[in-house]
């Protein structure tokens, strides 16, 4: 007979991709999943860090300010070869994101030679989750990497894929945890497909030690 924890895990594997093999726990689309992603992460002994991009070192990003790096509540956000940049969410509001969108500039003026895509460092911690909402062309796949690992994260090609609102996408480490995260536009195209994301929340270790 199942125990109510371990009925809990079985029903969360059933509403939620989950990649056993890699050890990472995936939450996909809605907001839904970014409450189970929550509500995971404050059953774990971890740090929870939120980032709507509106405070701290995110207001030197706006409009054409152009960045090489972020680092706001302990985290850094870069770019390789390229700028962090926050614009105005417009009139286009939705309740799931804040006012302002980060992306990620590579300083191109006409296509873009390599993927768009951001990265993400823990510095001198240890990351175990991370959950955000993203936005962009329609039919823009996204990929994550752990580590330079790209095959941790194993999101279908369904739930990656990008269409007309925002999805939520999130995934907690179950056994490693991580110290740099990337994200990259996947694209046949020779310049990459530009995508927005906002409204982040991290499960961070105290220490680069686990607990």
């Amino acid at each position: 007979m199942l125990t109510g924890e371990v009925l809990w895990v079985v029903l969360l594997c059933l509403g939620f991709s989950t990649s056993a093999a890699a050890g990472v726990t995936t939450y996909c689309c809605d907001a839904s999943a970014e409450r189970a992603y929550r509500q995971t992460l404050e059953r774990l002994s971890l740090s929870i860090v939120s980032d709507d991009l509106e405070q701290g070192a995110w207001k030197q990003t706006r409009d054409k300010a152009l960045e090489a790096r972020v680092t706001h509540q302990g985290l850094s956000w870069y770019r390789s070869g390229g700028f962090i940049r926050t614009i105005d969410n417009g009139d286009s509001h939705d309740d799931r994101v804040s006012n302002h969108l980060m992306f990620a500039d590579d300083g191109s003026l006409l296509n873009h030679p390599v993927p768009d895509g951001f990265s993400i460092s823990a510095n001198d911690r240890l990351l175990r989750g991370m959950g955000g909402w993203f936005i962009g062309d329609v039919g823009a796949k996204l990929a994550f990497s752990l580590d330079g690992d790209s095959r941790r994260v194993a999101f279908t090609g369904r739930e990656a894929t990008l269409g007309r609102g925002w999805k939520f996408l999130g995934f907690i480490d179950d056994r490693e945890g991580f110290k740099q995260m990337d994200v990259r536009a996947i694209d046949e195209r020779i310049e990459a497909r530009r995508f927005f994301a906002d409204d982040f929340t991290f499960g961070v270790y105290a220490s680069t030690s686990h607990p």
